[in-house]
């Protein structure tokens, strides 16, 4: 004769039975180990880093429509800026991936690069924090100290915008 096998799954009968026997209910007794239903797998969720919210985005657009005053801004003008904004996301991840082993070549090649990326980020962290504002003329972004009052001077040199 072969084997049977032991069967995982139980019938209400069974479960009546078998607490009938031990003088409890069948919704008294706990699962024994390994029966009853597995708890869900728990996966990993992938977190996309470059995402750019649109909290973040409404605070753009609100600092270069606070530096144009009742001038307002332009869909390309307002597309230039979150286009920049998602370039300075999309490089730091990119920098971050070929940085993840680096080597003294790849530093060197990637130095110009990496100062690049660390200016936009202190920018693009002053504009979502409110201590800089912006403003697009001729295609280039520019940033302007403070608030974005209008008329306030610009700090630093233009950045042209990437997307």
């Amino acid at each position: 004769m072969g084997r049977r096998k032991a069967s995982t799954t139980t019938t209400a009968a069974d479960d009546t039975a078998a607490a009938a026997s031990n003088g409890t209910t069948p919704s008294d007794t706990p699962p024994a180990a390994g029966e009853g239903t597995t708890p869900p797998k728990k996966r990993r969720q992938r977190r996309n880093r470059n995402t750019f919210g649109s909290a973040e985005i409404g605070t753009l657009v609100g600092a270069l429509l606070r530096s144009r005053g009742s001038g307002g801004a332009s869909q390309d003008e307002v597309e230039a800026v979150v286009g920049w904004a998602r370039g300075v996301r999309a490089e730091a991840q990119a920098l971050g991936d070929a940085m993840k082993r680096p080597t003294r070549q790849n530093r060197e090649r990637l130095s110009d690069r990496l100062a690049a990326q660390e200016m936009n980020m202190v920018l693009l962290t002053g504009v979502l924090e409110g201590r800089v504002s912006l403003d697009v003329k001729d295609g280039k972004i520019l940033f302007l100290q403070g608030g974005g009052a209008p008329g306030a001077s610009a700090s630093g040199e233009p950045v042209t915008a990437s997307g």
